[in-house]
């Protein structure tokens, strides 16, 4: 028994830091301690928002690396803007 597991359709994983992953399909690959996906992918944090297709990451979403069609929108803050 792997402990891996398959999620299908409106899968949403949220973590404690308030990011917001969604997606139609992800894997959990327990041995590595990953989170994987080859369809297209939302994170999101307060309003910024990261999208793209496929994804490898840690579970609490620290470590995420996108494999393509990379977008970022990042909204900054109103007093970091001179």
């Amino acid at each position: 028994n792997t402990n891996n597991m398959i999620a299908k359709g409106n899968v949403i994983v949220r973590n404690t830091k308030g990011y917001t992953l969604e997606t139609d399909e992800l894997v959990w690959i327990n041995k590595q301690n990953k989170i994987i996906s080859d369809k297209f992918v939302r994170i999101t944090q307060d309003k910024d928002v990261i999208t793209g297709i496929g994804l490898v990451t840690d579970p609490e979403l620290k470590h995420i690396e996108i494999k393509k069609d990379f977008k970022a929108f990042v909204k900054a803050k109103e007093d970091t803007i001179k």
